[in-house]
């Protein structure tokens, strides 16, 4: 869980600082042309950041198929 609440600290941080580039290359009028790939990267952390969250509440929840299969297994190894 620690490595996973990590991962989506530094996904939120990623993604505000998109936020201001986009922000300033809105401003500026920028071509959207010149911004596509950056925009497909954005999208991924976007959806990577949610698909993480919800992994998250999974696990918080107990709902995540097969974790007390892993932590039964991982009790009897320790």
């Amino acid at each position: 869980m620690t490595l996973l609440e990590q991962r989506c600290q530094a996904l939120e941080v990623r993604a505000a600082q998109s936020q201001s580039v986009r922000e300033l290359l809105a401003k500026r009028s920028f071509p959207r042309l010149f911004t596509i790939e950056a925009e497909y990267r954005w999208a991924l952390e976007a959806a990577e950041l949610d698909w993480t969250r919800r992994l998250i509440a999974d696990i918080r929840s107990g709902s995540l198929e097969g974790l007390e299969l892993w932590r039964g297994s991982h009790a009897r190894r320790g």
